[in-house]
């Protein structure tokens, strides 16, 4: 039905905009902590990115945590 192809695209962009976050996240940090090896700047990005902080925590919350 209509609502099913709807919600499935509500979706297919959800997720692309996950993919979207992330990459400017990982951008963000990798120009931010230039010294951290890859598992510091992969726990930085893991915390950041986590479905609770995302959810619970507003935008301005996330440029504070990265000092952007």
């Amino acid at each position: 039905s209509i609502d099913n192809n709807l919600i499935n695209e509500f979706e297919r962009l959800e997720f692309l905009g996950d993919r979207v976050l992330g990459i400017v996240i990982a951008y963000l940090l990798f120009e931010k902590y230039k010294y951290f090896d890859e598992g510091s700047l992969t726990k930085k990005f893991s915390y950041l990115v986590q479905k609770d902080f995302l959810s619970d925590e507003d935008f301005e919350d996330l440029a504070d945590e990265i000092n952007f």
